[in-house]
């Protein structure tokens, strides 16, 4: 397959579902610890046409593990952008954030927030590199 397309920035989207994904991303972390984590990496985007729940839905993984999706919102306004992918996926800049364990009940979950550009800039992205 081709490489991912990276996209622009500039905006920040977050992450929905993560809780469904708590293992995974405790594993890209390396685990709780007493601060928890701000993991700067790169998410792979990733349309879900075949989705029972959705057909705009955009799974978002991160090593190759499922981390979350786009919200309802924004994977409808991505919607663009899939169409242009043409068998390509697409990667942008994201932060996992949170993963503390201080003890005594204290855990933070981890969530993550994508930095993603507007969908015209995104959209010319893919046309470009097509």
């Amino acid at each position: 397959m081709t490489e991912p397309l990276m996209l622009p920035g500039g905006h920040r989207v977050p992450v929905v579902g993560e809780s469904y994904y708590q293992d995974n991303l405790a594993r890209l972390c390396g685990g709780r610890t007493k601060e928890g984590h701000s993991y700067e990496c790169v998410a792979i985007l990733r349309p879900e046409p075949t989705n029972p729940y959705d057909p705009n839905a955009v799974a978002v993984c991160i090593d190759g593990l499922q981390i979350g999706h786009l919200s309802r919102e924004a994977a409808k306004a991505f919607a663009p952008v899939a169409d242009v992918l043409v068998g390509r996926l697409a990667a942008c800049s994201a932060v996992v954030r949170g993963g503390w364990d201080r003890g005594g009940g204290d855990e933070g979950a981890f969530g993550v927030v994508l930095d993603l550009g507007g969908i015209d800039d995104c959209r010319s992205a893919v046309l470009r590199a097509n």
